[in-house]
Parts: structure tokens; sequence; C-alpha cells
């Protein structure tokens, strides 16, 4: 099973301790740095496994680059995504490919944090280079955050580009697809966007807390700020932070719009 998409199919921002913030972050960083990978407290059903098993992101394709540069830099970026900031065990797509009792060595994660509909061509390449341009039983793809949710209104995705990116992408899949060498169709889904409305008038998430600079305040009084700090003094107070302000979101806007952070468990426990 493939999960395709952007940050929601990822888990990012569920690593216990990670926020979207600079100075938060560095302090996330310089901890101490542990991934366990007990069973989560709700899934006493699931197929038991090796703890230290996880799911598969996958790697980068060769076609996805114009040169080594590019590819490092990818690299990097998703080496500090999957280590500090995604928690894909979290995602919509793992816990549902759990309840079916998918072994963790068959999901597959090509999403990526920040993605838009039109880096779903390179997800699509991503995971045929990675399966002998085969397609897995399932395929699943959601882009919500990226597209949909932006910080500014500028970054919003328009609706022409959101669909044409989408069929880019599907005829990629059509063209390059070999067939499966057990001669079953596989499956892709594409899923509808979240609501706005509910994303942005769930109860639960105008209430909850997030640390946004510098303080624990709620998603509701963020938005009515607009995000930005009421301090007039934004510096850092780590200089070694500063790199990451380029990094991350310039606004803790995307740690407000989840619904699924609101009801999946942020500790581990053993079952």
């Amino acid at each position: 099973m493939a999960i395709l998409g952007d940050s929601y199919s990822t888990g990012a921002g569920l690593v216990e301790g990670f926020h979207y913030e600079a100075d938060s972050f560095w302090q996330h960083l310089k901890s101490p740095h542990q991934t366990p990978f007990e069973p989560l407290a709700a899934a006493t059903t699931y197929t038991q496994q090796h703890p230290s098993e996880g799911p598969i992101w996958l790697p980068s394709s060769p076609r996805e680059w114009q040169s080594g540069l590019s590819a490092l830099t990818w690299s990097f970026m998703r080496k500090i995504a999957t280590e500090f900031i995604d928690e894909p065990r979290h995602s919509w797509g793992y816990l549902l490919a759990r309840r079916y009792g998918i072994p963790t060595r068959n999901i597959w994660i090509g999403a990526q944090d920040g993605a838009t509909t039109a880096d779903l061509l390179s997800q699509i390449e991503r995971l045929l280079h990675y399966n002998e341009r085969q397609l897995p039983s399932y395929t699943f793809a959601l882009f919500t955050l990226g597209g949909l949710c932006a910080s500014t209104i500028a970054e919003i995705q328009d609706v022409q580009s959101y669909q044409n990116e989408i069929l880019r992408a599907l005829k990629y899949l059509y063209i390059n697809t070999t067939p499966r060498k057990d001669h079953t169709i596989p499956k892709v889904y594409l899923l509808s966007p979240l609501s706005l409305p509910a994303i942005l008038g769930n109860p639960a998430i105008l209430n909850k807390q997030v640390t946004a600079h510098g303080e624990s305040v709620s998603c509701q009084v963020l938005r009515q700020r607009s995000f930005l700090s009421r301090k007039e003094d934004s510096s850092h107070q780590h200089p070694e932070s500063q790199i990451f302000g380029h990094i991350l979101p310039p606004n803790p806007a995307h740690d407000c719009p989840r619904l699924t952070v609101l009801t999946l468990p942020r500790r581990y426990t053993s079952s």
C-alpha cells in the first residue's frame, strides 16, 4: 500500500516535543533523540511485529533531479523531516493500513511535507522506481494542507492548477506503469480535500493550544492576530536557530488546521 500526498500523509509535526518555531526546533534537535516503535495503545488488534519495524519512506528517483546538488539538498531536508518532524505512525494512511492488517514493511510513504498536487508526478515516479515500475495493490493520494491551507492567500493553489497537476500526474502513471506480476489490477484512490469549514470552524481546533512565538496560545487567538507575534522584537533566542527560520513556515499556521492531531495520542504506550 502506497501513501502519497502532503503533510497530512506524513504525520508532520506529530513527533513529541516538536513545534513549528525556529527556537523550539533548535532545542528539539539538541535534545536526546530516540525513535521508539512500540505499538500504539489503540492498536491492540493489529498484527504484532518486531518493535523496530516502521513504514518505508520511498527514496527519490533519479528522474526527479536536475543536478547532484538538488538531490543532496532534498536528501538532507528529507532526513531532518523523517527523523525530527514527521511521525508517520500517526498519519491517516498508516493507521488505515494497519487497521486492515497490512504489514508495516508493505506500507510505503511517498508523501512529503509541504507538497502540492504539482509534486504528485514526482511522488508517482518515486513509487514506480522503487517497485520495478509496478503499482502496489492500493495507492492513496490526499492533497489538502499544501494547496488549500497555506499560510497566506497568495500561496493558496488555484482550482485549475490543482486539477491540471492531478491530470498530468495520472497520465504519467498510466503511460509509465507496467502490469503487476500477479496479474491483478491495482487500485488508485484520489481522496477529496478536507472540507475547509470543517478545518477552520472546528471548535476543537480553535481551542487547541500550540506553542507559537515563545508562548502558549490557542489557534483562535493566533488567527485573530494573523498568526503574527504580538511582540515587536521577534529575534531568535539562539543564533543557531536562525537557519531554521528559512526552513520552517514563517508562522505557526500549519500547526492549527489539523483534525488528525486532535484525535490521535501524542505519546506511545505499550499495549
